[in-house]
């Protein structure tokens, strides 16, 4: 699963992928492994090589606080559009792949609908986060890859959609 996240201006962009109660994560081409436990709602224990750190994770809507060694960071989630952009050409194909492995849990359009720039177009779940896929331009959805309650993975073609010029 890919995250980016906002935190004191900065826009960071992690790797996340889970076995079982490890988490290995990739941040400038470093990997680190992390097993983090919740032992209370909120309550997180971390271990990261040989360092433990507890915090306690706070969230609202918009975005997420975590409370460690007495301060309060505020990271903010940058929504992933799923879009893959084609070559360097604006005029190149562009194509609409699923930035995560997961559940589709809703497609909110119909094969043949007219979309415009930003709408939603399905919204994938993993790990009881969801992903809302957009339409990066105004056009038709042409074919409909996933439906309701599928498995989709990383990389893997969510729908079709023929740009209008």
């Amino acid at each position: 699963m890919f995250l980016k996240y906002e935190y004191g201006g900065s826009i960071y962009k992690v790797e996340v992928e889970r076995e079982g109660e490890k988490y290995y994560i990739t941040h400038d081409d470093n990997m680190y492994t992390v097993t983090a436990v919740e032992v209370d709602k909120g309550f997180l224990q971390i271990d990261l090589a040989d360092r433990e750190i507890k915090c306690v994770v706070s969230d609202t809507d918009e975005s997420k606080y975590v409370f460690l060694n007495g301060e309060v960071l505020e990271v903010v989630p940058i929504e992933l559009t799923g879009r893959k952009m084609g070559k360097d050409s604006d005029d190149e194909e562009k194509d609409l792949r699923s930035p995560i492995s997961g559940k589709v849990v809703k497609v909110e359009i119909d094969e043949e609908e007219q979309i415009k720039t930003g709408d939603v177009l399905m919204v994938i779940e993993a790990m009881k986060m969801e992903y809302i896929i957009k339409a990066p331009w105004d056009g038709t959805v042409e074919k409909i890859n996933y439906s309701e309650g599928e498995q989709i993975e990383i990389g893997e073609e969510t729908m079709e959609i023929r740009k209008e010029d």
